[in-house]
């Protein structure tokens, strides 16, 4: 089965494998961390951006695509930065439709879609006595003067020209660890240093951390290795394929 390709603003490039993410200086990614029981929205938002867009283009036929999410809640950087990895499949069910081949659908509606669903989800779901919510409120309104084009989608060229790619895609995203052992290129009994490829411009990168810095960061997302609730997943039980949800 082929997966979903995004065309970009030229309309020349295409993705089938969407990354959804929050804006690096964005505050609203903070929030998560705060309270990681809202880690589930990501997953939730992520979704109902492809519903939304499927059920716009007929509402008789409700197209239902088939999804694989895994979310991640570390950087390259180690620093924390959640967001999901999404597997679509290149067509879709309709209520009387059995097949539906979809080859793109709007780079531009992706990022402002992923923005107002996760923003709307976050404030609905938000606990009053842990966060203030007028606060947040105010926060919504600067981040939609902020990023007009909507949320950070990061779009790669990826060939999935097989079913065993598709297979190593899904087991390198899921299982990935917040770092690999083989990413450690320094150690000094004080420091810890380790490379990474920096999103902005592709570039390989070093960071050097303090032993208890270090350590530190890899705590924070220690507790986010398992699998979601039955609950997460029924409630996406409708799409095509049986949908996978992993947090780590």
């Amino acid at each position: 089965m082929g997966f979903l390709r995004i065309n970009d603003r030229s309309g020349s490039q295409f993705i089938k494998a969407p990354i959804l993410s929050i804006n690096e200086l964005c505050a609203a990614k903070f929030h998560f961390c705060k309270d990681r029981s809202l880690l589930h929205i990501l997953f939730h938002s992520a979704a109902l951006v492809i519903s939304f867009w499927a059920n716009s283009i007929n509402k008789k036929e409700n197209f239902s695509f088939g999804m694989v999410l895994g979310l991640h809640t570390f950087g390259r950087d180690l620093k924390w930065n959640p967001h999901t990895h999404m597997l679509l499949s290149e067509g879709a069910v309709g209520n009387n439709t059995p097949w539906r081949k979809f080859s793109y659908f709007p780079f531009i509606y992706l990022r402002k879609s992923w923005m107002h669903i996760l923003l709307k989800n976050i404030l609905s779901s938000m606990n009053p006595i842990i966060f203030n919510i007028q606060h947040f409120k105010n926060l919504v309104s600067k981040l939609y003067n902020s990023y007009k084009d909507g949320f950070y989608v990061h779009a790669p060229c990826i060939d999935f020209n097989s079913p065993k790619a598709v297979a190593n895609y899904i087991t390198r995203y899921i299982g990935r660890p917040a770092m690999a052992q083989s990413r450690i290129t320094d150690y000094d009994g004080k420091n810890v240093t380790f490379r990474y490829q920096r999103h902005a411009d592709n570039k390989k990168v070093s960071a050097t951390l303090s032993v208890f810095d270090f350590i530190k960061r890899l705590f924070t997302f220690l507790n986010n290795l398992l699998i979601c609730s039955a609950t997460m997943v029924h409630m996406l039980n409708h799409s095509l394929l049986y949908p996978i949800f992993v947090v780590a």
